[in-house]
């Protein structure tokens, strides 16, 4: 157990189903079938309050042992988890920081303005203008507003230092557990994420990318492929090799203009000949991707088949405009 997870652990009550069971992972022993369900709703659980338990329930998560379906809920709940700053300034946050601000700032200053009008209660001026209840109001309105501002934004960087600290704990839990599809999670998170979660994201990538096979192409993200091509600049030569390989398994048409650069420009020798090789089946994957977009695409705009007018293939008589069928529509304005 980590210096970061003992600490968390030791300020739960001895008795708390986190505690227990962080030693008990610590100790090598299995979770039961509840425990894992309440650790699993913790990593879930969005609210701020709740962020030791969090970390320290993904921290449990990488470690214990875990049957096919909680393996899968746990590396969906640790993906979601790892891709936190995407909602971090969504409005049910911001909407709870600024009510946690505004409820410390008025904490504050009620009873501030209550000392200072007690010293200033013997002055005319102040029983001239207002009643006291009125003087105490509008003293501890105007402090608030003062000390609000510096209060929101002491509670969003604390949110941010705690939901990092989970963030880690979950980049570390996806590496123990070799997830191939957090492969482009952990890359964007290795560079663009804080000090820490970028330490730990890297460490986890290595044997993400070893795990990733042929059978994943179509399963990363869309920006997975983007994410690992843009990784591919700021790394050392052993893990831009293993991105290759990444790529070269499971990559998308949309990384042959970057590899084929990494071909034709790098200096290192492996770095080219690995690049080389798969750059032609980067171009197949594009131009079969690109097919198959082309297939999808309606052959004609939406709409127009509305206007075409069905008659019989042979008919003595003339029938009506007002009496022939019309084409029905389909959800997306096609034809049926």
């Amino acid at each position: 157990m980590g210096p970061a997870i003992s600490r968390y652990v030791r300020r739960l009550w001895r008795k708390d189903v986190f505690r227990t069971a962080a030693e008990r992972v610590a100790g090598g022993k299995d979770l039961d079938g509840k425990t894992i369900k309440s650790l699993l709703g913790a990593v879930e659980d969005r609210h701020a309050a709740v962020w030791r338990e969090r970390a320290i329930g993904a921290w449990c998560l990488g470690r214990c042992r875990l049957s096919a379906e909680q393996r899968e809920d746990t590396v969906s709940a640790l993906r979601t988890l790892l891709a936190a700053d995407s909602y971090y300034y969504d409005s049910e946050r911001n909407a709870r920081a600024v009510s946690r601000a505004l409820s410390v700032s008025m904490m504050v200053a009620a009873p501030t303005a209550a000392v200072l009008l007690s010293y200033l209660d013997g002055l005319t001026t102040i029983g001239f203008l207002f009643d006291w209840a009125t003087a105490f109001a509008m003293g501890s309105v105007a402090l608030g507003a003062i000390l609000f501002p510096p209060i929101l934004v002491y509670s969003r960087v604390r949110d941010a230092v705690e939901l990092s600290r989970c963030i880690v704990e979950a980049a570390a839990a996806l590496g123990i557990l070799a997830d191939p599809l957090a492969v482009g999670l952990l890359a964007k998170a290795h560079m663009q994420g804080s000090r820490h979660v970028s330490k730990a994201s890297q460490a986890a990538l290595p044997a993400c990318l070893d795990a990733v096979r042929e059978e994943h192409y179509g399963l990363l993200p869309p920006d997975a492929t983007d994410a690992l091509c843009e990784l591919l600049d700021r790394s050392d030569e052993e893990q831009t090799l293993q991105i290759l390989t990444a790529l070269e398994l499971a990559g998308t048409g949309a990384a042959v203009e970057r590899v084929r650069r990494l071909a034709e420009r790098s200096s290192v020798h492996s770095i080219q000949a690995k690049a080389a090789a798969i750059v032609p089946i980067l171009e197949e994957r594009l131009e079969n991707e690109t097919a198959a977009a082309r297939l999808l695409r309606p052959a004609k705009p939406p709409g127009e088949d509305g206007e075409m007018l069905l008659r019989p293939a042979s008919s003595a008589t003339a029938v009506p405009e007002e009496q022939l069928l019309r084409p029905s529509k389909g959800p997306y304005g096609s034809g049926q």
